[in-house]
């Protein structure tokens, strides 16, 4: 890695430098923020699931009310 900073700042002009820097920084995701991101969609899809198991169960319970009061009338 310093061979290749060694050679990229002989090669290259500071603005050249800091351009390509900014290109990079606005193409690709830094590792630390897909780390915390891959965390947070984690934690998303575990709530929307829990909250799909409520619904599912509380579909139910209607189910089986709802046929209740069909059979007793």
């Amino acid at each position: 890695m310093r061979r290749f900073d060694e050679v990229l700042s002989d090669k290259a002009s500071k603005s050249q430098i800091t351009q390509m820097e900014y290109d990079i920084e606005q193409s690709y995701v830094q590792k630390k923020y897909w780390d915390r991101l891959q965390t947070e969609i984690s934690e998303t899809m575990q709530k929307q699931q829990g909250t799909v198991k409520q619904m599912q169960e509380s579909v139910k319970h209607y189910e089986v009310n709802m046929s209740g009061e069909i059979d007793v009338r």
